[in-house]
């Protein structure tokens, strides 16, 4: 199932135009074809895998599911993929791909679950589209909405990682990630949201302290300053966290002002900030002749 090149290459080389719904369409139907070349093996138990997907996607379990001839259930009539089938966007695709990770359980189904990873990333690479992208966390596989590739491998990949270590952290960052992967207006005032609070709780565990966001100043200041960061990097570190504060007070806290592009922005800025703060952590505290 390997291709040569994305169909977006092939597109450009022809100068052919492609709307998004038929790009979409496009889409999906790789991702049919890479979940059943992955689970429609007699390898697995499908039933098992469908009623958990059923819990996991809050669905009814039917009563009676289709059966071959060597009375194996038909991967074409489950609710796997019937909701794969009628997902109208790409926020319906991930959730059903997120409860379809979540129902591989145990060892059995692990290298299933790897290769129907590699095969999701696939389907958009070759489709020439760049959708989500897929994280393991302690192993579960979630989707976040993909911004540009560099920036999410750089900077908010590796913040999911470190956060491991502080949960409450990375309840919100994470939760912001999956509302704006949602697509809902209604959602970004709580995306923008979890963002601070996920910022003002990691500098609470980092300097030892119980302080909101725009009071962090002084204590931050000082703590960059014990780890050796340049003076001119401090500065400019603090004018961005002010700036970030009262943007979040004026534009989203007190009226609700904030344009769907801001929250992408602000994504990467949290991801930046947390990700710079992090690093310096996990590094000695510089001589105590450092200025």
């Amino acid at each position: 199932m390997n291709s040569i090149e994305n169909q977006g290459d092939f597109n450009e080389r022809w100068n052919l135009t492609q709307d998004e719904q038929s790009k979409f369409q496009e889409f999906k139907n790789r991702l049919l074809i890479a979940v059943e070349h992955t689970l429609g093996s007699s390898g697995y138990n499908l039933y098992e895998v469908a009623e958990l997907f059923c819990y996991r996607h809050g669905i009814h379990f039917p009563s009676e599911l289709p059966y071959d001839s060597e009375d194996r259930v038909v991967l074409r009539g489950t609710p796997i993929y019937q909701r794969l089938s009628n997902a109208n966007n790409v926020p319906e695709i991930t959730k059903v791909l997120e409860s379809l990770f979540s129902s591989l359980p145990g060892q059995s189904y692990y290298e299933a679950s790897i290769n129907l990873e590699k095969l999701v990333k696939d389907a958009q690479k070759c489709t020439g589209v760049h959708y989500f992208r897929t994280k393991r966390v302690e192993g579960w596989v979630l989707f976040y909405p993909a911004g540009a590739k560099l920036l999410d491998q750089a900077v908010i990949d590796p913040v999911l990682d470190w956060l491991k270590e502080y949960p409450e952290v990375a309840k919100h960052f994470e939760q912001a990630l999956q509302d704006h992967a949602s697509k809902d207006e209604g959602k970004r005032r709580h995306v923008l949201d979890d963002l601070r609070f996920s910022l003002e709780q990691l500098l609470r565990v980092i300097l030892g302290n119980n302080e909101r966001l725009e009071k962090q100043r002084e204590p931050l200041l000082k703590w960059l300053n014990s780890r050796g960061v340049n003076q001119e990097a401090i500065n400019m570190f603090n004018t961005l966290v002010i700036q970030f504060s009262q943007y979040q007070n004026e534009a989203v806290k007190h009226n609700d002002k904030s344009l769907a592009v801001e929250a992408e922005f602000l994504i990467y800025l949290t991801g930046t900030f947390m990700r710079f703060i992090l690093q310096l952590n996990n590094m000695k505290p510089a001589d105590s002749g450092t200025s």
